[in-house]
């Protein structure tokens, strides 16, 4: 179990990697990628993963898909935080590239998820 959180942490920040590199090229979503935005893209994601996540063997309805939804969101900030991190040699953690890492883990996530789920 230990180990199935360091490998997401690990995916995570990879995701949060590409999302700096990606969004830092695109001028809309670095104009527009705001702590609020951030915050409706996380509800979003927590919300989605807890209804793919309702069915899978052992989860006993939605609110076992929300418990897992919200780990794994945590696994995606950590990664997001770890991203940030390796950017910026472990200075400064919470800078306007957060944003940026947050987003990429949570957009890949999503992606994977719902490749290997839905």
């Amino acid at each position: 179990m230990i180990l199935d959180s360091l490998i997401s942490i690990v995916l995570y920040s990879i995701f949060g990697l590409i999302g700096i590199y990606a969004v830092g090229k695109n001028k809309y979503l670095k104009k527009n990628l705001t702590k609020q935005n951030l915050i409706f893209i996380s509800i979003v994601f927590i919300i989605l993963n807890a209804v793919l996540m309702k069915n899978l063997d052992g989860n006993t309805g939605l609110s076992d898909g929300l418990i897992y939804s919200f780990g794994n969101f945590i696994a995606t900030f950590m990664g997001a935080i770890l991203a940030i991190g390796i950017k910026t040699k472990f200075k400064k953690f919470f800078v306007k590239e957060f944003y940026f890492a947050l987003f990429g883990s949570i957009i890949l996530g999503s992606t994977l998820l719902i490749l290997a789920f839905g």
